[in-house]
């Protein structure tokens, strides 16, 4: 298991970045190899969310369970994946900065298994290079509203 952290400062206040990021369907529109995004539970964006999720990730596609483990409404939110090639436990941080902006902090502990295990030491690496051009993403979508 590995660390990945990244963050992005995004033009746009913490309250209306959390709301979009933590609706796990919007992930199709920033997060790159996400397929489609099902919301499981009749819980909506609260502890005992559960999502599935169709992703490719490197060529690889698969589907994972997600599972809200804390909700932290403006401020953080914690994923957990399982089911899926890639498991991890995913945290959310949204921080305000100066003239309304937020800093987005993802952080997580992530494994690799199946066909990602040939990646060996240099899945962690690649994973927190994909994240970032993701956020990058995610900031230029925000923005752009």
């Amino acid at each position: 298991m590995g660390q990945v952290a990244v963050s992005v400062v995004i033009n746009r206040p913490v309250g209306w970045v959390f709301e979009f990021v933590t609706d796990l369907r919007h992930d199709v529109h920033w997060y790159k190899g996400v397929q489609t995004v099902l919301l499981l539970s009749e819980v909506d964006r609260s502890v005992g969310t559960r999502y599935e999720q169709r992703t490719k990730l490197f060529g690889v596609s698969f589907t994972a369970t997600m599972t809200v483990t804390a909700y932290d409404p403006p401020h953080g939110m914690t994923l957990v994946s399982s089911d899926s090639l890639t498991p991890f436990v995913a945290h959310y941080r949204f921080d305000p900065v100066d003239s309304g902006s937020t800093r987005f902090t993802l952080s997580a502990e992530v494994s690799s298994s199946g066909a990602y295990r040939l990646f060996g030491p240099l899945f962690v690496p690649l994973v927190r290079a994909a994240t970032n051009r993701r956020l990058r993403i995610l900031k230029r979508v925000l923005e752009a509203e």
